[in-house]
């Protein structure tokens, strides 16, 4: 992208020079044809512009040439970043996410109660936050093994989202713990919620 960005740079610089020596080129033609006294020196003047004009529409021709290639380089460059970025954000996604459960990981937790807690801080809205542990999931992984363990983390990560707010956050903190954030809710308010 630097080299491409340095290379337009230098194409514009060339336009801007070719553009300044023409410009130059004309006035002093036109000034040397307001001083013709002759045909033959008229002649002369045209010959003169004609060749300047005709470099000049080969040198603008070469330029074009150069800012075409420019312009496919960066359509390129464009795709591969719309790629890259798509990329990245499903990185960023799957770096906030329990692969397991799907359920938001414990990063992505700490980050958003992080946010809350600073919400709480500035206009002092409730804030409750709640541990859920499955009771006895230890016998049910020795009983049968961790595919049917996963199997249950799975089920109850998804009744678990059919419980709470669209805007509560509940997360994997680990195992079998789920940790969830209920922004703007009281623990009263909470604690109905939980008797659903």
């Amino acid at each position: 992208i630097s080299e491409i960005r340095n290379t337009l740079a230098r194409h514009v610089g060339e336009v801007i020079a070719h553009n300044d020596q023409f410009g130059v080129l004309l006035s002093v033609e036109l000034e040397a044809l307001k001083g013709t006294v002759s045909i033959k020196d008229v002649d002369d003047r045209r010959a003169i512009l004609v060749d300047e004009v005709s470099l000049f529409i080969e040198n603008h021709a070469k330029l074009s040439e150069k800012f075409d290639n420019a312009s496919k380089y960066l359509t390129m460059i464009e795709s591969d970043n719309q790629q890259f970025s798509d990329e990245l954000d499903r990185v960023r996604l799957w770096s906030l996410t329990d692969e397991l459960t799907t359920l938001s990981n414990r990063r992505a937790f700490m980050q958003r109660l992080e946010d809350e807690v600073g919400r709480v801080g500035r206009y002092g809205y409730p804030i409750t936050l709640m541990l859920m542990d499955l009771d006895k999931f230890k016998d049910i992984d020795e009983k049968y093994g961790h595919v049917g363990g996963d199997a249950v983390l799975k089920s109850y990560a998804e009744e678990v989202l059919t419980i709470f707010r669209h805007h509560d956050m509940i997360a994997n903190y680990g195992g079998e713990i789920c940790a969830v954030i209920l922004p703007n809710l009281c623990d009263k308010s909470a604690h109905s919620v939980l008797l659903q």
